[in-house]
């Protein structure tokens, strides 16, 4: 069962996202838990899956599970998504 501080988190995260804040920082060492709950909290906020940006240092910018082309670096994937802003999404920068 969450607990009421995590609960306070979580609901900070959605209030944020809703608003449209355009970076929120999230400190954490489990990653994988805290990408689930920021996919779960954005499908729920958005009523419709958003488009789903990742990137991490091994990997570089992927939409989805498909790699952006020449993405590797955080400069270079930063501009993409400056200069291809689409529709509504969630940019995870990890590392």
């Amino acid at each position: 069962m969450p607990t009421a501080g995590r609960n306070a988190g979580i609901l900070a995260i959605k209030k944020a996202m809703v608003a449209g804040f355009p970076i929120i920082a999230l400190e954490t060492l489990e990653e994988d838990p805290a990408e689930a709950a920021i996919q779960g909290i954005a499908r729920g906020a958005f009523q419709a899956d958003a488009t789903w940006y990742r990137f991490d240092l091994q990997s570089g910018l992927r939409c989805g599970e498909s790699p952006i082309e020449g993405c590797l670096d955080l400069l270079t994937a930063m501009d993409y998504l400056l200069q291809n802003p689409g529709e509504r999404g969630i940019c995870l920068f990890k590392d």
